[in-house]
């Protein structure tokens, strides 16, 4: 499949598979292929939030999901990656809010009814922590003598988040981890204030209007994680 207008939504904190080190997911949407996830991606890919890319990609035969891809290619040209994947454009920051609230569903567990393992949803009675995992796997930060970022399973705590959707279905409040690479980056940073992300983030600021980019495990469908939080001043 040719995507040329995919709106990258999220990327989530790195990962690492088979033999590359580390990697990341990405994922969007496109008017014309809808919810996209392209996995694995290079760290330096230079892919950011609401760039729009064109990019030739094919299924992953490791992940059934629906909106689940590769890069056709990718492990030929993974030192090349700019050659595989052309960023076209930046989506106007006037057009970001409307094309958001257009994509909203009313929960997440709608979203699992549906058999999309991709959305948007409105969050309310949200509260952000921080998880001290009793278990975590600890990795060396260097390989072949270069430093890279950790992937998540190497942290000992997680960032995670309370919160019920505009139109929940459930009768508690969800618990998702939160898995947007700038709040791993904030706890390699700054370990000793783990709280000040959320204020970063103006996750509590009356002013600013959050929407949860969430989405679900190729390994345990029914279990979704908030890959990115899209925040507006309002």
């Amino acid at each position: 499949m040719d995507v040329d207008d995919l709106i990258i939504l999220g990327h989530a904190v790195p990962d690492q598979v088979e033999d590359w080190y580390n990697c990341v997911c990405l994922a969007g949407w496109s008017p014309t292929a809808g919810f996209v996830r392209i996995f694995p991606v290079p760290l330096d890919s230079g892919i950011s939030r609401w760039d729009v890319i064109s990019v030739k990609l094919k299924r992953d035969h490791r992940d059934r999901r629906a909106e689940s891809w590769t890069i056709k290619d990718v492990k030929r040209h993974w030192e090349n990656i700019q050659g595989l994947i052309q960023t076209t454009g930046k989506l106007e920051r006037e057009k970001r809010l409307p094309l958001v609230q257009r994509l909203l569903v009313g929960c997440v567990e709608e979203l699992w009814q549906n058999r999309a393992s991709l959305g948007i949803i409105e969050p309310t009675q949200v509260e952000g922590f921080f998880l001290l995992e009793e278990i975590f796997h600890p990795q060396p930060l260097r390989v072949d003598g270069i430093t890279v970022p950790r992937p998540a399973r190497t942290y000992p705590t997680h960032p995670r988040i309370y919160y019920k959707c505009s139109r929940c279905l459930g009768k508690s409040r969800h618990d998702h981890q939160l898995m947007e690479w700038g709040a791993y980056e904030w706890m390699r940073k700054a370990p000793e204030d783990l709280d000040q992300f959320w204020e970063n983030i103006r996750l509590y600021d009356p002013e600013f209007k959050h929407y949860f980019f969430v989405g679900n495990q190729s390994s345990q469908r029914t279990s979704f994680m908030v890959i990115s939080v899209l925040s507006f001043q309002i």
